[in-house]
């Protein structure tokens, strides 16, 4: 075993106490709350207060609080966390879900397109192929966290109008009886770029989380998408369970 490293105390405390803070904002456990004081986190989490104030500066500098001399740290704006089964579409969302009819659409652009190369590996189709390309922004409340261009093949296309873009995408299937059966994903962390940041109303450099995705209906891809998410607005929530094999079982 290779010799641990020397120990750094004080940046292993800051980064430990960035940890532990960020993952009570991401679960709402200040709520709309301000967060305890320097000197009551520092009680709390038995560090030095430099560490603990240097800990809520790389969470500010996040984008996550906002310090304000006088008044206190406070949570900035809303956190969005997907389960990951949610988010590929593939099961029925939870009542408290953001994907329960609480996002709103606002669309790019709504046409017909030749399927390019690219997608059309994807979906298993030769290029040219027409397809229908829905390209969006997803806003919740007034905040616009991310967005995806969707090129869907026909027929599942056919039933679909602009006008039944209301909520999220996978609603807008439903609408038309189009459920989704598998989905395969590909997530990249990135930082946005000046369109993003035209589009999102966000900064050159923020963090995003890049995603593309395949989704099929019986073995056959149907839709393919190019999505982007506010990375300091967005958590995505996953959850696995060993089941261990029965006595006796084959």
């Amino acid at each position: 075993m290779p010799p641990l490293k020397p120990p750094r105390r004080a940046e292993d405390q800051t980064r430990r106490v960035r940890d532990l803070l960020r993952a009570e904002i991401v679960a709402g456990g200040f709520g709309d709350r301000s967060l305890p004081s320097e000197e009551e986190l520092r009680l709390e989490f038995g560090v030095p207060r430099a560490s603990v104030r240097q800990a809520l500066d790389l969470l500010q500098a996040e984008g996550l609080i906002e310090r304000v001399r006088g008044q206190g740290t406070f949570v900035v704006g809303l956190h969005i966390n997907h389960t990951m089964g949610e988010l590929h579409g593939v099961e029925d969302p939870a009542e408290d879900s953001v994907w329960n009819g609480r996002m709103r659409a606002g669309l790019v652009d709504w046409r017909d397109v030749p399927a390019p190369p690219p997608v059309a590996r994807m979906l298993r189709v030769p290029p040219g192929t027409t397809l229908l390309r829905i390209d969006y922004v997803a806003h919740l409340d007034d905040m616009a966290f991310g967005g995806a261009t969707n090129y869907l093949t026909y027929p599942e296309a056919s039933a679909l109008r602009p006008e039944m873009f209301h909520d999220d995408f996978y609603a807008l299937l439903r609408k038309v009886g189009i459920r989704l059966e598998e989905s395969v994903f590909r997530l990249d962390a990135t930082t946005a770029d000046e369109y993003d940041a035209e589009l999102y109303g966000i900064s050159e450099g923020d963090p995003m989380a890049s995603m593309e995705m395949v989704y099929s209906i019986n073995g056959r891809p149907v839709d393919a998408a190019f999505g982007r998410s506010w990375g300091t607005k967005a958590t995505f929530l996953s959850r696995a369970v060993h089941v261990a094999a029965k006595p006796g079982g084959a």
